[in-house]
């Protein structure tokens, strides 16, 4: 299975907040829940420092090499995977100063201002290597990711398509075009994705996972707790879908059965046992 990531901390997908809908007091309610960091679905990262785009060079600065040129990448590259991203920028500038257009330089620099939140120049950058001619799954996939921080959820959904169009088993694609489509409140659109992603991959636990979620977002608990099931099967070790499966249950007022679960998830891991004791004490979210 493909997969695309890059070293990053994790970003909170906006499907696991319940964001941005207010299509019913039962998901209002759900809207309002914050989770811990450990229970959030492991939101894919991406990785393309180190990508060959097998793009033809010409050198523009006089007196340079290709050997000065794959130097400043290789070293801004190290420098890029020791978390010291100033100084890789630096480096990716000089060898984009040899070759305006090296795409290898325009990805990483993209990367390391991503790291530092620049996220417009990143996007810059991303631009560049797209005109420059690049049609990598990766490059439009790491712009969507890109588009999405910036909360610019219309052109992250364009990017993921095209990314899914050129490469078709990239699981992450499905993954972050479905979360940027809930946060347009297109959830039923969202499923789709999530669908389509699992015809692909039927294995990847964070889709169905959000699969699960987005069913909350609609009401539509029987069919959430059916992809709960699936993603506990997956990973019995999780805490995460019991959890899930209790809260579902108790908005279908299912309490005895949601306690089952509840107490299975803290069996599994404590952590989870302060945000369970707020139902326990009477928070309801589905009311």
């Amino acid at each position: 299975m493909k997969s695309l990531r890059r070293c990053s901390q994790f970003r909170i997908p906006r499907s696991v907040q319940f964001v941005g809908t207010t299509k019913s007091l039962s998901t209002q309610a759900l809207n309002s829940l914050r989770l811990p960091r450990f229970l959030q679905p492991r939101i894919p990262t991406r990785s393309f420092a180190s990508a060959r785009y097998g793009q033809k060079r010409t050198f523009s600065s006089a007196g340079s090499s290709p050997t000065d040129l794959n130097q400043s990448i290789s070293m801004g590259y190290v420098l890029l995977k020791l978390g010291r991203f100033e100084e890789a920028i630096e480096h990716f500038d000089t060898a984009l100063s040899i070759q305006p257009e090296d795409i290898n330089s325009l990805v990483n620099k993209a990367i390391s201002l991503e790291s530092l939140e620049k996220y417009e120049e990143a996007l810059e950058c991303y631009d560049k290597a797209c005109r420059a001619g690049s049609e990598q799954a990766s490059l439009f996939y790491n712009r969507g990711m890109v588009h999405e921080a910036l909360e610019r959820f219309e052109n992250a959904v364009n990017d993921y398509d095209k990314c899914l169009q050129l490469d078709a088993s990239v699981e992450d694609a499905y993954l972050n075009k479905g979360i940027a489509l809930s946060r347009l409140d297109r959830d039923d659109d969202a499923l789709e994705v999530y669908e389509q992603g699992l015809e692909v991959h039927p294995k990847y636990y964070n889709l169905h996972v959000n699969s699960g979620l987005t069913f909350y977002r609609l009401n539509r608990f029987e069919e959430g707790l059916e992809s709960f099931t699936k993603a506990s099967v997956l990973d019995p070790s999780s805490a995460e879908p019991l959890m899930f499966k209790g809260l579902g249950l108790r908005c279908l007022q299912r309490a005895k059965e949601a306690e089952k679960y509840f107490q299975k998830a803290i069996d599994v891991d404590t952590r989870v046992e302060e945000m369970i004791s707020q139902f326990r004490e009477g928070y309801n979210p589905c009311q």
